[in-house]
């Protein structure tokens, strides 16, 4: 018997794919007016490999299937039953490529034996797959929006530099907090906690102009205070986790997919809409089944801003954003499974010092214009 396994890998043989054993093919057709017989109408020790009439029987459901049956002498199905195990790549006369998913040897009288080989026929890959999961952030009390004013004391849009160099910043007041709350014993942490005052703190009795009912600064300071007393340091923050995983066949295939598309397997760190940017298909997120990506059309973008505008409309209120998170990749029997994560928050989560943008032409830090 000739080899089985060529070098580059396919086996040709037996018929596989939409082939059958026609008579120019590997093995000879059982004629379609031959008579089952009982017994095998050849010799013992005589080799003969044929399919049977039936053959082959093609199922298409989540995958594609292919089965050949043959009939042949024992030792003929030994021979191909070893050299047709789980995996191994066929390929048909129209270089269509499948892998063997099962492969049994069935002995029967007169020394025959029926040979059945089951395998995926690679055409279409599976379906993609989707799904979105709530996930908590759960940020620090002084992040919540309703403390914007306190955690943003005296401090400059860029957050860091201080409007008055002589008055505290906010985040020397959150500190002063947590220690008056935490070890409310100690000497400097009682003096922090009393330091904290009308006097002390500029603007104490000023209305916060975006909280109703004429709250002031310093009614958000006492507040904290207690909240903090009681150990309140987080507030529950939720977001989005979307998922979306395809499959192809061999890494050869992604050349010709586009740039970021995803190479396996990408690292991710980096800001990106999964929908603007981020290639996902528009029949997970369009709500009238077009490539619009505006608000009001975006599944993923029209809940959250509606919502992190209702919950949280203060000045702190950033746009939903998204980071790219690092792909996972799999082989599962015959397909690559690539699985691209993205994470959404409101309140502008994602520091753009700290994670870049993912733009057309590639990745971009906030600010720079190359």
């Amino acid at each position: 018997m000739p080899g089985y396994l060529p070098p580059d890998g396919i086996a040709d043989f037996p018929i596989s794919g939409f082939d059958w054993a026609d008579g120019q093919n590997i093995g000879t057709p059982t004629p379609d007016d031959a008579r089952l017989l009982a017994t095998s109408p050849y010799s013992f020790g005589e080799h003969f490999f044929e399919e049977l009439p039936d053959s082959p029987e093609c199922d298409s459901g989540d995958v594609v299937t292919v089965r050949h049956r043959f009939r042949c002498d024992y030792e003929t199905g030994q021979i191909y039953f070893q050299g047709l195990l789980r995996g191994s790549l066929m390929e048909d006369s129209d270089g269509n490529l499948s892998t063997v998913l099962n492969t049994s040897l069935n002995r029967q009288r007169g020394d025959t034996a029926l040979l059945t080989v089951t395998a995926e026929l690679i055409l279409d890959p599976p379906m993609d797959e989707f799904q979105v999961t709530p996930i908590e952030f759960n940020l620090a009390l002084e992040k919540h929006p309703r403390y914007h004013a306190v955690f943003t004391y005296n401090l400059k849009p860029d957050g860091v530099t201080p409007i008055d160099t002589t008055k505290p910043v906010g985040p020397n007041l959150v500190e002063m907090m947590k220690r008056g709350a935490q070890n409310p014993q100690t000497l400097y942490s009682a003096t922090d906690a009393n330091w904290l005052n009308a006097t002390t703190v500029p603007g104490w009795n000023d209305p916060v102009p975006y909280i109703a009912n004429s709250t002031t600064l310093g009614a958000l300071i006492t507040e904290m205070q207690l909240a903090y007393r009681r150990g309140e340091f987080e507030f529950y923050l939720s977001g989005w986790q979307v998922q979306w995983s395809w499959y192809y066949f061999g890494l050869s295939q992604l050349g010709g997919l586009v740039g970021q598309a995803l190479y396996p397997a990408d690292e991710g760190g980096y800001v990106q809409d999964p929908v603007v940017s981020g290639f996902l298909p528009s029949y997970f997120w369009s709500l009238d089944g077009t490539a619009d990506h505006s608000d009001e059309n975006n599944m993923l973008a029209r809940l959250p801003v509606l919502d992190s505008n209702a919950l949280y409309g203060t000045p702190a209120n950033g746009k939903f954003s998204w980071l790219k998170q690092a792909d996972h990749v799999e082989f599962n029997r015959t397909w690559f499974k690539q699985t691209l994560t993205w994470v959404g928050g409101p309140l502008g989560i994602w520091d753009f010092k700290v994670y870049p943008l993912w733009t057309d032409t590639g990745l971009k830090w906030q600010g720079t214009t190359t």
